[in-house]
C-alpha cells in the first residue's frame, strides 16, 4: 500500500524524545514542522533559529539542522513526503522559491490562524490515511483509490499553502508560469539531480539548450543568485550533511561530490566556511557529545502518534 506522507506527533522534551526508538525520517525526501507547544533553538547550515508556537519549519535534503536547545514542553506535527510532489508544485506559486531556497530560509513565524489552517490539513491527511489501512485491510479497493485521491489534492494542498507562506514572505507570488519561470523550475529540477557530479554552469546550460550567458543572466534576473552561486549553495550544503551526518571520511565526501582531488575540496571548503572539512567534522562532532543532535535524529526519536 502507497503512502501518502509520513506523519509524525512530537510530544515531550529531550528526555522523552531520545526515550523512543522510531525510524529516522527519509533523508531523501523534504518535510514540514510545525511547533504548537514550548520552544526550541535549531541551527540550521550555521544559522541560529529560535522556534516558538506557530513557528514552520521546513526540512530538505540539502538543509543541515542541529538542536541547539529543546524545551520539556515541546509539542509539534512533522510531516514528510517525497520530493517529487514539492518540485512539480514549487512553480505553480512562486518563480524563485525552491527546495534550495527553502534550505537557506527554513523557518517562518505565522499568524494564529495561519497555524489552525495548517493543523486542519494535518488532521485531515491522518484521517484519509487511517481511512486508508481500513478500506486495504477490508479489500475495498475502488473505496481505497477514492481514498488516495482525496488524500493526494489534500497533501498537495497543504505543500501549496505552505509555499505560498514562505513566497509571500519574500513578495515571490506569482500568476502565470513565464518562460524564465519555466527555465528556472527545469534548472532547479536539474540541479537537485546533478550537482554532484557535475558543477560547471555550462552542463545546466547545455541541458536546457541555452547559451551559457543567457541562461546565467535569467537565472540572475529571476532569483536574484547566479547559476553558480546556486550550484555553490548545494554543494556547500551536502558537503555540510555529509560530513555531519555521515561516517564518511573528508576524501570520501571529497569523491562524493567529484571534487578533482582532496586538497582542492579541503581549499575550497575553507573559504566557504572559514574552516577545514576536518576542522568542521570535529567541531560538529564535540557539539554533539555535549547533546546538540541533528533534527532527523530527535524526530526519529520522539513519540509518535500516526
Amino acid at each position: 500500500m502507497q503512502t501518502l506522507f509520513d506523519y509524525y506527533h512530537i510530544v515531550g522534551g529531550y528526555h522523552e524524545l531520545v526515550a523512543g526508538l522510531l525510524p529516522l525520517l527519509d533523508r531523501e525526501n523534504p518535510g514540514m514542522l510545525l511547533c504548537v507547544r514550548g520552544e526550541a533553538s535549531l541551527v540550521s547550515n550555521g544559522m541560529l533559529h529560535h522556534v516558538v508556537p506557530n513557528s514552520l519549519v521546513i526540512y530538505t535534503p540539502q538543509t543541515v539542522f542541529q538542536v541547539a536547545e529543546w524545551s520539556e514542553d515541546f509539542e509539534g506535527y512533522a510531516l514528510t513526503t517525497e520530493i517529487g510532489t514539492i518540485q512539480g508544485l514549487l512553480f505553480q506559486v512562486s518563480s524563485s522559491v525552491s527546495i534550495f531556497t527553502l534550505a537557506q530560509h527554513p523557518v517562518r513565524h505565522i499568524s494564529e490562524e495561519q497555524a489552525d489552517i495548517l493543523l486542519q490539513y494535518i488532521h485531515l491527511m491522518r484521517h484519509y490515511q487511517k481511512q486508508a489501512r481500513q478500506f486495504a485491510a477490508q479489500g475495498q479497493d475502488r473505496l481505497w483509490q477514492l481514498n488516495q485521491m482525496q488524500g493526494t489534492n489534500v497533501k498537495n494542498a497543504l505543500i501549496l499553502h505552505i509555499i505560498s507562506l514562505f513566497a509571500e514572505e519574500n513578495g515571490h507570488t506569482k500568476n502565470a508560469l513565464s518562460r524564465g519561470d519555466q527555465v528556472v523550475m527545469e534548472f532547479f529540477n536539474l540541479l537537485n539531480n546533478h550537482f554532484r557530479e557535475h558543477h560547471e554552469v555550462g552542463f545546466y546550460a547545455d541541458a536546457l539548450h541555452l547559451s551559457i550567458r543567457y541562461f546565467s543572466s535569467m537565472l540572475q534576473e529571476h532569483t536574484g543568485q547566479s547559476a553558480s552561486q546556486w550550484i555553490g549553495t548545494a554543494l556547500l550544503n551536502e558537503a555540510k550533511r555529509l560530513l555531519v551526518e555521515s561516517a564518511m571520511s573528508v576524501k570520501q565526501v571529497s569523491d562524493v561530490l567529484h571534487f578533482p582531488s582532496q586538497s582542492y575540496f579541503g581549499k575550497w571548503f575553507k573559504t566557504k566556511t572559514g574552516l577545514g572539512p576536518l576542522q568542521f567534522k570535529r567541531a560538529t562532532d564535540s557539539a554533539a557529545d555535549v547533546g546538540q543532535l541533528s533534527i532527523e535524529n530527535v524526530l526519529g526519536r520522539a513519540y509518535v502518534n500516526r
